[in-house]
């Protein structure tokens, strides 16, 4: 009544139910997480299987160097380096010395102190053109450099 499926035998003897079948969490080539994927499903996809019961998706997100405040960082993803201010050097390691001569405030692109609507500016009359409103370190402008920027609004410190 409630829309359920009754099975009468264990799922241990349903190996070819799917519901019964034991799932996790699987991390694609591309960065994506899928959740509640068997193995099998996740190998098919060319997967990384991240375990049976496995939920959390953390793995999935590349790991790179990150210069905060000059300091670089390992064992970052992506995201929470931009969120802490820091600039993003993909397929990066800080014994590359990724973060020497970076500036020290991620979108103050023109190095007076702040990041406000000059910089901005500069971004936006670049976009998708030229790598010279770059505040990632990703070598391009795009939508990234944008929102890190904005992110970083105001005086640096």
């Amino acid at each position: 009544m409630m829309g359920g499926i009754f099975w009468l035998d264990a799922c241990a003897d349903l190996q070819d139910v799917e519901m019964c079948m034991p799932s996790g969490a699987c991390c694609l080539n591309d960065g994506t997480c899928l959740t509640d994927v068997t193995a099998e499903y996740c190998s098919q996809l060319e997967g990384d299987y991240l375990g049976d019961g496995a939920t959390d998706c953390y793995e999935c997100f590349s790991t790179s160097a990150c210069c905060i405040e000059s300091e670089c960082e390992t064992d970052i993803d992506y995201t929470n380096c931009l969120l802490a201010g820091g600039e993003w050097f993909d397929d990066s390691t800080c014994d590359s010395d990724s973060c020497k001569d970076q500036p020290s405030c991620a979108g103050d692109l023109d190095e007076n102190g702040t990041v406000d609507v000059d910089d901005l500016l500069q971004v936006l009359a670049v976009f998708g053109t030229s790598s010279q409103g770059d505040c990632d370190g990703d070598k391009d402008t795009d939508v990234d450099d944008l929102l890190l920027l904005i992110s970083a609004w105001g005086p640096c410190l």
